[in-house]
């Protein structure tokens, strides 16, 4: 092993260090938040079934171990087997809610970033900020919506493309994917599906710029209230009509509340008087009562589907939870956040664009697993070096603040 090698090795298990210290939501950078993006990428895995074994295996582990005689009961009654199924739903059944975590983190950098942006030039740059997103965005989208539309040449028994001649491509090539699996019905593939919450994301970038823009604080905070209770609405609608789920899945209308919560929490992190009352809540009653919050979250029954209040509701508490893990993150004593700041965690959080666009290709090939998984990083970073971090060079002619490092 050379010494640069080495000297990567020994960095990666080093305690982060930031160019500004101490926490808060003052900092231009948040690294906390790229490791908050791997671990939404790893309910997304596991969701995906990329996992399949790890959920049963603790679930039977736990069956085992904790189903003791003097417990009275035993079997799939037991303690064992209630702690295992729950398990079971956390890792695989729950993962959906990672998507949805994705959403709130995207709206609150992306509005952040715009808002400082405000502070230091007095104006947002709406076609600087659409070409950011274009470089970062466009080209391994394209790349996956050529695989997923072609097929790879050499695997076509396990890719072998929907073809350009399907109805969704048009919808997908413009990122109106989702809709157009709102009214055909999802794709028959699931490498191009994982595409709708990328379309939804670039949808709300049209619009949030020039929201930011034009409005004043109370505006900002008046549309993403509306929007909020517009998305909530929109839900119970569709609920209450007994539409299939993915009809609300799919929809960028009933999606949208995730993302407008971002963006308020952005807006509202931005505002001198509401920071300090936010950092104090934060540290006094949020830090505490995250962990117990997201355990008790990923182990219910069902969440999000079935009955009506469920697929209205649950979507709320899983953007609320959400929003209590950015502000710990960012906020909480070093203590509390300190295993969001291993630069392993930061480092994959930064390539999870990449995790979430490949996974769907990787667990057509090879299926679930430890192993896939671990090709996933690797042509997660592949990717990032050789694909996208070329492009992202670029972005600098159109940077109006600091950011994340390319």
């Amino acid at each position: 092993m050379n010494e640069a090698w080495r000297a990567r090795i020994v960095d990666l298990l080093k305690p982060q260090r930031f160019d500004q210290p101490g926490v808060g939501l003052g900092r231009a950078y948040l690294p906390e938040l790229d490791s908050l993006r791997f671990f939404a990428f790893l309910l997304v895995y596991g969701f995906h079934n990329g996992l399949p074994a790890l959920g049963a295996t603790i679930r039977d582990t736990l069956a085992v171990t904790i189903d003791l005689p003097w417990l009275l009961v035993s079997g799939s009654g037991g303690i064992g087997g209630i702690l295992g199924r729950s398990v079971d739903y956390a890792l695989g059944h729950n993962g959906w809610i990672g998507v949805n975590v994705f959403f709130v983190l995207s709206g609150f950098i992306i509005t952040r970033l715009l808002l400082q942006e405000e502070s230091k030039t007095g104006r947002i740059d709406w076609k600087a900020f659409w070409i950011r997103r274009i470089l970062r965005i466009w080209p391994l989208y394209y790349v996956i919506f050529l695989i997923g539309f072609l097929g790879i040449p050499g695997a076509r028994a396990s890719v072998p493309g929907v073809g350009l001649g399907s109805p969704h491509a048009p919808w997908f090539a413009l990122f109106l994917g989702n809709w157009s699996m709102v009214y055909r019905g999802p794709i028959e593939s699931d490498i191009l599906s994982v595409l709708w919450s990328v379309c939804v994301e670039e949808q709300f970038y049209v619009i949030i710029p020039i929201v930011i823009a034009a409005l004043g604080l109370r505006g900002r905070l008046a549309f993403c209230l509306a929007g909020t209770c517009l998305a909530v609405w929109r839900r119970w609608a569709l609920a209450s009509a007994g539409v299939r789920q993915y009809m609300i899945t799919y929809d960028s209308l009933a999606q949208m509340d995730a993302i407008l919560v971002g963006v308020t929490l952005a807006i509202a992190a931005n505002d001198p008087f509401m920071r300090p009352k936010l950092e104090w809540l934060t540290r006094n009653v949020l830090a505490w009562s995250v962990l117990p919050l997201t355990v008790l979250l990923m182990t219910t029954s069902h969440l999000g589907h079935d009955i009506t209040h469920k697929r209205v509701w649950d979507p709320v508490a899983v953007w609320v939870v959400a929003v209590m893990w950015v502000l710990t993150a960012a906020v909480a004593p070093p203590r509390w956040s300190a295993f969001l700041r291993w630069p392993g965690f930061v480092y994959l959080g930064k390539i999870s664009y990449g995790l979430y666009m490949w996974h769907e290709v990787l667990l057509s090939l090879f299926g679930g697993g430890v192993a896939t998984l671990l090709g996933v990083m690797l042509t997660a970073w592949a990717s990032y070096r050789f694909l996208e971090r070329p492009v992202l060079k670029f972005k600098h002619r159109w940077s109006r603040v600091e950011s994340r490092p390319v």
